[in-house]
């Protein structure tokens, strides 16, 4: 397949889903379809698309990818305790059918024919801004260490030329006044 849509930001609306497996791998895979609604401009910002195009997304499970597939799962909403909960074969699955989610695309070498472009599709799940930074937060001695580390670094760097502030005029007038 080659490209349409540019690299980016889209919300998108899940019409199908399903658990298989991976036809070059045999290993397991959750496989969503979307229709692609709009394309992100800035944050907080879009544009519907002129043409509507359904694309999929493919997700192999393993154990290197099993902690991005739960980031995937948590953008979706998904609350199940047990994968089978994702297969519409199985009884009270959770249906993601007409639920909007946020996608990328980006565009790679197909696999088959390095020369040929083509669309890469998965579901977005940091969004920025509201996503929380994580980290150990810093001791005072670890302060300490930094702000030797700046002080030290400081005194190295030439100085750079300032410039004398002009003298300001001794007249004042009532819209000079900030209050």
């Amino acid at each position: 397949m080659s490209t349409f849509y540019q690299p980016g930001r889209y919300r998108c609306e899940v019409t199908q889903q399903a658990m298989t497996k991976n036809s070059n791998s045999g290993n397991p895979q959750f496989v969503l379809k979307v229709l692609v609604l709009e394309q992100y401009t800035g944050p907080d910002q879009s544009e519907p698309c002129n043409q509507q195009y359904e694309r999929t997304i493919y997700r192999s499970i393993t154990d290197k990818s099993m902690e991005f597939f739960q980031k995937e799962l948590d953008a979706l909403g998904f609350t199940g305790g047990s994968l089978r909960q994702l297969d519409p074969n199985y009884d009270g699955f959770t249906d993601f059918k007409g639920a909007q989610v946020d996608c990328l695309c980006k565009h790679e070498a197909d696999y088959k024919d390095a020369s040929v472009q083509r669309e890469k599709w998965s579901i977005a799940w940091a969004t920025g801004a509201s996503s929380a930074i994580e980290g150990d937060e810093l001791a005072p001695s670890d302060y300490r260490a930094l702000d030797a580390l700046f002080g030290k670094a400081a005194k190295a760097a030439p100085k750079a030329a300032t410039k004398p502030v002009a003298a300001a005029s001794s007249a004042v007038n009532d819209d000079d006044v900030p209050f």
